[in-house]
């Protein structure tokens, strides 16, 4: 499978709660869980390995808590915000 096959278009909400993709977490630790607490759309353009303009995410992570800004191509939807 190629290694950029998942990044395509995600439509995620402010709320959803989401988990990294497991190839940019670092081997020394599990994927971080956290809640999307900013969308802006189409901030990412086109680039040799995002297909497509991309939204940003803004994600509070759980723990540790942090706040981190990620395309939202490297997110994975856990629980749409309802």
């Amino acid at each position: 499978m190629d290694l950029y096959s998942n990044l395509g278009y995600k439509d995620l909400e402010v709320g959803d709660i989401v988990r990294e993709v497991d190839y940019i977490v670092p081997p020394d630790r599990e994927p971080w869980h956290g809640v999307v607490i900013e969308i802006k759309k189409e901030h990412y353009e086109d680039s040799d390995w995002l297909n497509g303009p991309q939204y940003m995410a803004t994600i509070l992570w759980i723990k540790p808590v942090t706040i981190e800004y990620l395309p939202a191509c490297v997110l994975i939807l856990v629980q749409e915000a309802k």
